[in-house]
């Protein structure tokens, strides 16, 4: 009886075990990314670096951010779509 239970007890840990490893690594992925982030801001080099290379995303994103806000007769600010779409814009620029 008591051996059934040491038994589900260790399947029990074996389960979580992958659960909490993951949980564990993953804050220390979040802070190595947030470093990089830090650096990139920080160093006027890296972020100037970045808006080049990035400007034709930014241009098209905003190109299209503009096209889509540009319609107010046909009421496309009271749908789903156009702000779920102008959030992914802002996101992505940002």
């Amino acid at each position: 009886m008591y051996s059934k239970a040491g038994q589900s007890t260790y399947e029990v840990l074996e389960s979580a075990d992958p659960i909490i490893f993951s949980c564990f690594f993953s804050f220390f992925e979040y802070s190595a990314a947030l470093s990089g982030y830090i650096g990139t801001m920080s160093d006027f080099k890296k972020l100037s670096y970045n808006v080049a290379h990035n400007l034709g995303n930014i241009y098209d994103l905003v190109e299209e951010g503009f096209k889509r806000s540009v319609d107010w007769e046909e009421g496309v600010y009271y749908t789903r779509p156009y702000w779920s779409r102008m959030g992914f814009i802002f996101g992505a620029n940002f």
